[in-house]
């Protein structure tokens, strides 16, 4: 019970310190172990590599994300985007059928 209390505690004092950090134009993010924040995930393949790592060893790609959230919604935004260009690309084949 007390650890919870803490956690919301130390949630709340890093959200505000996060805020002033965002003022300043500088990144960051609250995490709320030290596990979390010694982990991003590769932006190609969505590997977990350590923090220290410049590039994923899997992939050998440079981009990551913070949590496995981001890499999850950059990817599902990926595939919508792509999906969109299918169906404008076969909407544009059908008016082209239409019109010959």
């Amino acid at each position: 019970m007390a650890n919870t209390y803490i956690q919301q505690r130390n949630e709340k004092v890093g959200n505000k310190i996060i805020e002033a950090f965002n003022k300043r134009h500088i990144e960051a993010y609250y995490v709320n172990t030290k596990e979390e924040a010694q982990i991003k995930y590769c932006a190609e393949c969505g590997e977990k590599v350590s923090k220290d790592f410049v590039f994923c060893v899997k992939c050998r790609s440079k981009n990551f994300y913070r949590t496995k959230e981001e890499y999850l919604n950059a990817q599902a935004k990926k595939k919508a985007e792509e999906r969109a260009k299918e169906v404008a690309k076969a909407r544009a084949e059908a008016a082209a059928r239409v019109r010959a």
